[in-house]
């Protein structure tokens, strides 16, 4: 049997061109009961999962994060995914992170992160839950992966033991 004319095959390729935030703050994993005096090592990743084109940069994106009371000081760091991204400067203040002015590239993150030194823990304390938040300052604000133009929040928990506790 012959066939003439051309033979066709179409794949579709699911592409994401829309820009939007995300953010994700951790601790690592398997850590802690962590005990009085302490240190907390938190990261937060801030993302533009789109994959597609340079239209799809984020710009004007602010990081906002106050680690609890319950923490005594922090050392805040941030490290970029690339050269084609920069870390923002960054401007903490004891316990608070304040980054404005980001921009990412489809595909692109940064990851901010906190050595934070625990404080006294008081019997009754089982933990600390702390909240990163992010959105975009832009005249047109770009929608968290949650589908929302509200600020994107990540929410991260520790915990915590008065005492360190013997295992045999």
């Amino acid at each position: 049997a012959s066939t003439t004319g051309d033979c066709r095959s179409t794949v579709l390729i699911n592409l994401s061109a829309t820009p939007q935030l995300a953010v994700e703050k951790r601790v690592p994993a398997g850590s802690g009961p962590y005990f009085s005096n302490q240190a907390v090592t938190y990261t937060i990743k801030v993302s533009n999962p789109a994959t597609v084109g340079t239209a799809g940069t984020i710009s004007q994106v602010q990081v906002d994060d106050t680690l609890p009371s319950n923490f005594l000081s922090a050392a805040w760091t941030c490290q970029a995914s690339s050269t084609n991204t920069t870390c923002p400067t960054i401007s903490p203040t004891g316990l608070t992170l304040a980054a404005t002015g980001l921009s990412l590239a489809p595909g692109e993150y940064v990851t901010f992160t906190a050595v934070a030194q625990l404080g006294a823990v008081n019997a009754n304390q089982s933990g600390v839950v702390n909240t990163a938040t992010v959105k975009s300052n832009a005249a047109t604000p770009w929608a968290c992966t949650t589908g929302t133009n509200a600020a994107c929040q990540s929410v991260a928990s520790v915990n915590l033991a008065a005492t360190p506790q013997l295992a045999v």
